[in-house]
């Protein structure tokens, strides 16, 4: 009897899951460890359950990093965002550590957003939720592309740029 409910169980959960998964708006792009630097993207994903409903972005890179390496100037880690589809870019926000903690600030089409809070899960991620219904996260299509800088004293005396995808290409979400 136990059995036969486990089965059960397991057929529902298995009859529900592409209904699931077909609401889940996923993407993932990994990048080589191509760049010298504290800064070199390894991962770059979004994630939504619908159009215009909220974005999360996960950022890792290759090595692990204090946040205060992301309070100078010079480094940095961008996500343009295009919500139209014209391939332009309309709103670009930039990850620094403002005070004690980690933010994203968006700008773009004449506005400057509120900071979001950047989470650290570990010392390779980082991780924001972009607020639905937003101009950031509108009811249609969302692409980005990512970019790291870094500036250091020896292998990144000049700066170290990374892009995720190296080709340019807008990550469609």
């Amino acid at each position: 009897m136990r059995i036969a409910r486990r089965a059960v169980f397991v057929a529902v959960l298995l009859a529900l899951l592409p209904t699931a998964a077909g609401a889940v708006s996923l993407v993932q792009v990994t990048d080589p460890n191509d760049v010298p630097g504290k800064l070199d993207l390894e991962l770059v994903k979004g994630v939504r359950t619908a159009s215009g409903q909220p974005i999360t972005f996960t950022f890792r890179v290759q090595a692990p990093f204090a946040k205060t390496v992301l309070g100078p100037a010079a480094n940095w880690v961008k996500v343009f965002l295009n919500v139209d589809g014209d391939a332009n870019v309309d709103f670009v926000g930039t990850i620094k550590k403002i005070g004690r903690t980690l933010s994203v600030v968006f700008r773009g089409q004449g506005d400057n957003f509120e900071a979001l809070p950047v989470q650290r899960p570990n010392r390779r991620t980082m991780r924001f939720t972009v607020p639905g219904g937003a101009p950031l996260a509108p009811n249609g299509p969302v692409s980005m592309i990512v970019q790291s800088h870094y500036v250091n004293a020896t292998s990144c005396a000049k700066g170290c740029l990374d892009v995720a995808p190296n080709s340019f290409a807008w990550i469609a979400l």
